[in-house]
């Protein structure tokens, strides 16, 4: 089976790495975090999360805060916080992102049909 692939250009250089590797990605000033299940990817170029998004071209990603957008396929669980929005915790342990309030609920409807799809998924719903 063919895995799809994304040439990421990095400030190391350019890395070549399975979109399915990747858990989710962040922005802060311009930059992106990708966060895979092997360590972090700072991308180099300035890039839009719409950018990257479009980039990485997986309808299987979902962008659950203005600043992070999580690979489905890799959730384990949204947790809930102290605070109004929730955390993404995925497959690869400790690794976690943000889940905006006003995202949570879509988030968890696409994870259900992922699901209902045959898509296994370890999910366990925020109360």
């Amino acid at each position: 089976m063919r895995q799809k692939v994304r040439a990421i250009d990095t400030i190391d250089g350019e890395v070549v790495i399975p979109v399915d590797d990747i858990l989710y990605a962040d922005i802060r000033a311009k930059k992106i975090t990708i966060h895979t299940r092997k360590g972090n990817i700072v991308k180099k170029a300035k890039m839009t999360m719409k950018g990257f998004l479009e980039y990485i071209d997986d309808s299987d990603f979902f962008r659950c805060h203005e600043s992070y957008a999580a690979n489905l396929r890799r959730v384990k669980m949204i947790k809930p916080t102290k605070g109004r929005d929730s955390r993404a915790v995925f497959t690869a342990g400790d690794e976690n992102c943000v889940v905006s309030q006003r995202k949570c609920r879509e988030m968890k409807e696409r994870l259900e049909k992922l699901a209902a799809a045959g898509v296994k998924l370890a999910v366990l719903s925020n109360k």
